[in-house]
């Protein structure tokens, strides 16, 4: 099941005539800006601002929306354009945003990527020249994707400390790792599991006391199935509203997920030998 993600840039690949080259002035959430940006140097030079996004952890699916904010107040315009490996695959039309804090979004199809995982994709901001005016500075500069995933249990963390930020992918990994582990263990039981899981939260889902509720029975259960493995460590399924989720939960889910996937993987691949001999062309002497 693909999953929404909105994905900040990781690094910039290019930077003409824009300053300063700090990626991290652009990865705000478009919706919630602060007051960094990267600004254009000279206005009658035309600023190209280039980035990357990284491991984007599975394949695209469908269409990548570009979430743009930037400043225009001479009304001079900009596009974007998609490159990937030196080659230029999209060119967006040419927009006009006039004043901060107005999101421009741009899309194109993920299958004009040679690789869709879109690891070699990059995202260009060019801004436009005018009687020698353009464009101010750019404030925020993300990617909206559906991304079928990898293996979820490649991106697990155990290590949340209190100044990590949770996000809605997070949860929806957690329910992915949690489904996976639930079909290995009717595998391995050979039995149906009833159970229900949510991996489509976006940024503007609410988590509901109700929800981790589920969550964390769900995880229980599968552990009692496991006869509850060395290290797991028992969920919390009393959650109730006004109750916060801390760094110490989010380690939980995915230690508990982690363990009881490595458990019945081993076991899922060793019940085929069990009670069987092996037996070899030479005879024993």
């Amino acid at each position: 099941m693909a999953i929404l993600k909105s994905i900040a840039p990781t690094t910039i690949t290019l930077i003409q005539n824009m300053s300063p080259n700090n990626v991290t002035y652009v990865q705000d959430a478009p919706e919630s800006v602060d007051a960094n940006n990267i600004s254009t140097v000279t206005p009658s030079i035309t600023p190209i601002l280039e980035i990357g996004f990284g491991d984007l952890g599975g394949t695209l699916v469908g269409n990548v929306d570009i979430k743009l904010v930037y400043e225009d107040t001479n009304w001079i315009g900009a596009h974007v354009e998609m490159w990937e490996n030196g080659a230029k695959k999209y060119e967006s039309a040419v927009t006009y945003n006039g004043y901060a804090n107005t999101i421009t979004t741009f899309s194109f199809n993920s299958n004009l990527l040679a690789d869709i995982t879109g690891k070699d994709m990059r995202i260009r901001f060019v801004g436009h020249v005018y009687t020698g005016l353009t464009i101010n500075y750019v404030k925020a500069l993300r990617i909206v994707v559906s991304v079928e995933p990898s293996d979820p249990f490649l991106q697990a963390k155990t290590n949340w400390s209190p100044t990590d930020y949770y996000n809605f992918d997070d949860l929806n990994r957690v329910e992915l790792m949690t489904e996976i582990v639930k079909e290995k263990v009717e595998e391995f039981r050979n039995k149906t599991i009833t159970a229900s899981f949510v991996s489509n939260r976006t940024k503007d889902s609410i988590e509901f006391a109700v929800s981790l509720r589920r969550i964390e029975k769900n995880i229980l259960f599968l552990g009692n199935e496991l006869l509850t493995p060395t290290g797991f460590i028992t969920p919390r399924t009393d959650w109730d509203y006004n109750q916060s989720f801390s760094f110490e939960d989010a380690n939980r889910l995915e230690k508990n997920l982690v363990i009881l996937n490595n458990y019945v993987t081993g076991n899922v691949s060793a019940r085929l030998y069990c009670g069987q001999y092996i037996v070899g062309d030479e005879g024993v002497n």
